[in-house]
């Protein structure tokens, strides 16, 4: 993101003529906005022969940009694993009166500054930050932000650059949502297992049973509905429902006890079985 550019003006005024001119300059410093106007009085308090200014001015390049990235992961990134976040300011001076912020969302989770750094000329510098995260953190955004403290005749409250924002993606490997087991089911009757699974990137969804005509399976992304119509007693026994992705798998066994209907049984007991 560009930013504002100011001038810091050190003005010297000059009186020539005698060996000792007392003068006043008022402000002895003046930070202005590039661009803008300001105004130094130069005051000699004895008699001289002349007066002129001499000034050593620079621009405090304020900073040419500031960018926040992850050169690991470019906003991907796997749950638990660790990452570097860098924020990036180029061209900055007076470096002393630098700081630099990372932003969580609105938390502030580190800053440097760089007060013992007597360099006048731009400097680049970066702020890495390593950051882990759990699925929970999923869309947050990251932000970086610059400040130069110019003091008191500087901009009020100090200028702050910040970067664009920086939303990250956590990947993680599937989990099935527990489902409660079904009782015994009578013969004849229609039987339905539910496997609803998450995990980023989606899971696909895969069911290891029989092969049978009466088993239908309907699937829609990441929730999968096993249907088992009028079944019979032969069909008792395990169905497993298997999440994939990329970073692992997992599965759920549904277990399935059938027992006879009223029809039968009264039809076996008829037959003395």
């Amino acid at each position: 993101m560009k930013a504002t550019t100011y001038l810091v003006f050190l003005g010297f005024c000059i009186a020539c003529g005698h060996s000792e001119c007392p003068l006043q300059l008022n402000p002895s410093t003046v930070v202005v906005r590039h661009g803008h106007s300001a105004f130094a009085n130069c005051t000699a308090t004895e008699e001289h022969d002349g007066m002129g200014w001499e000034a050593s001015q620079g621009s405090t390049e304020y900073p040419d940009s500031v960018s926040l990235q992850s050169p690991d992961s470019r906003g991907q990134m796997v749950e638990n694993k660790r990452y570097r976040l860098v924020c990036d300011v180029q061209n900055v001076a007076p470096l002393r009166l630098l700081t630099i912020k990372l932003y969580k969302g609105q938390l502030e989770i580190q800053n440097s500054t760089y007060s013992d750094k007597d360099i006048k000329t731009p400097e680049s510098k970066q702020l890495v930050v390593p950051v882990s995260h759990r699925r929970g953190d999923e869309g947050a955004l990251y932000r970086c932000e610059a400040m130069l403290n110019l003091g008191p005749d500087g901009p009020q409250p100090p200028a702050v650059v910040q970067s664009e924002p920086f939303k990250i993606t956590v990947q993680y490997a599937p989990e099935i949502l527990h489902q409660p087991q079904i009782a015994g089911i009578l013969a004849g009757a229609d039987v339905f297992y539910n496997c609803t699974a998450t995990g980023n990137p989606v899971p696909s969804i895969e069911w290891k049973h029989g092969p049978a005509k009466n088993v239908q399976i309907q699937t829609s992304g990441a929730v999968s509905v096993l249907r088992i119509s009028a079944v019979t007693e032969n069909q008792a026994g395990n169905y497993t429902c298997i999440a994939i992705n990329s970073l692992g798998e997992t599965r759920e066994v549904f277990t399935l006890t059938v027992s006879r209907g009223k029809k039968d049984a009264a039809r076996l007991k008829f037959q003395g079985v």
